[in-house]
């Protein structure tokens, strides 16, 4: 038990909080804390990586005007789970004074919490981030690690310490109908089975096939590979449908998610080229080092993606050209990284 103020004790997992530290993507740097603290000896990139993390998603919600994309796979939790064990507890709620209760339960057992919030009704967050256009994303992750009476003790990847928020706040957070994906107060809990014997070399195969899968044969048309060439070709339309304000703010909204709230193509490209490096001390195979190779070009050609399409929110005039042919670029790398992979 640690005690905040002079009468209103806290509950914290102080064994979860000392696993933890700054990351760049809000759930891997959870799987990371999460991991360390059962004793896996995991970086961020590995547990990406691990997870079958790498993807691609293009999608237009009716309620919002500009598109989403993500980087990565959905249900990054199941897929650490099914290659290293374990067991993964989850669940969702409408009730959002009782699925907080459901939080505070597990914390009670010793259990941290992976909870998911829409980042902009919390004030930490919002501070931080300091967006030009308001931006609300309803599948940000943190853990909670403790309560007191009045506030949540959270753990969150861009602060290196527990975060101490109201529990109205982050009640609010997980609420929110104000997301195009609501967070719909949305809990998991993993408990892994650590018995201290890994074998890497199947767990690691394993790990890279089913990602090279996920991307070349999603099951989604606007996902994986296949995403990222049909939004090549409804990107290059935008030039002719979308008034001069509705582009702009599209191309915003785009360098916002490739960059700034880690949800785009540059971090995660990044953080696959890392885990490649790492699994590849291990397996030792020449179509991995070609791989890693093609994330790292991959990694800096998204990044200067973003940088054009937030220069080409403020311009008068934009110009596609360039757009376009790094969009084509991204496109031939992808698939090289994937040829590569699936020699594995």
């Amino acid at each position: 038990m640690n005690t905040t103020g002079t009468e209103i004790k806290a509950m914290i997992l102080e064994n979860i909080a000392k696993h933890h530290g700054i990351g760049s993507h809000c759930a891997t740097t959870a799987l990371r804390t999460l991991t360390n603290a059962a004793g896996y000896p995991f970086s961020e990139a590995f547990c990406f990586g691990l997870s079958g993390g790498l993807g691609f998603t293009y999608q237009k919600y009716t309620s919002v005007r500009y598109h989403f994309f993500t980087g990565r796979n959905e249900c990054l939790e199941e897929g650490i789970v099914n290659v290293l064990g374990g067991k993964l507890l989850k669940g969702s709620s409408d009730n959002s004074a009782e699925a907080m209760e459901t939080a505070k339960s597990f914390i009670d057992m010793g259990l941290p919490v992976i909870l998911e919030v829409d980042m902009m009704k919390l004030d930490y967050i919002k501070d931080k981030l300091n967006l030009k256009r308001p931006f609300h994303f309803g599948l940000h992750s943190l853990i909670m690690i403790g309560y007191d009476e009045e506030n949540a003790y959270v753990l969150d990847y861009m602060w290196w310490e527990p975060i101490k928020v109201p529990l109205s706040q982050l009640e609010a957070a997980r609420d929110s109908q104000d997301a195009p994906i609501k967070p719909s107060n949305r809990w998991k809990v993993i408990i892994f089975n650590n018995d201290g014997n890994i074998d890497y070399e199947p767990m690691l195969r394993e790990a890279i096939r089913g990602n090279v899968h996920k991307i070349m044969h999603p099951y989604a048309f606007k996902m994986g590979h296949d995403g990222l060439r049909v939004f090549r070709r409804e990107f290059e339309r935008w030039f002719g449908k979308m008034d001069a304000d509705l582009l702009r703010e599209n191309c915003y909204m785009m360098s916002v998610l490739f960059e700034r709230v880690g949800t785009g193509g540059g971090n995660f490209r990044r953080m696959y080229g890392q885990f490649l490096d790492e699994a590849n001390r291990i397996l030792d195979l020449p179509c991995i080092a070609r791989a890693s190779s093609v994330y790292s070009q991959s990694f800096r050609k998204w990044r200067t993606f973003a940088k054009l399409l937030d220069a080409a929110s403020e311009a008068e005039e934009i110009d596609k050209e360039p757009l376009l042919k790094l969009t084509d670029e991204l496109i031939e790398l992808e698939k090289a990284g994937m040829d590569a992979l699936a020699e594995v």
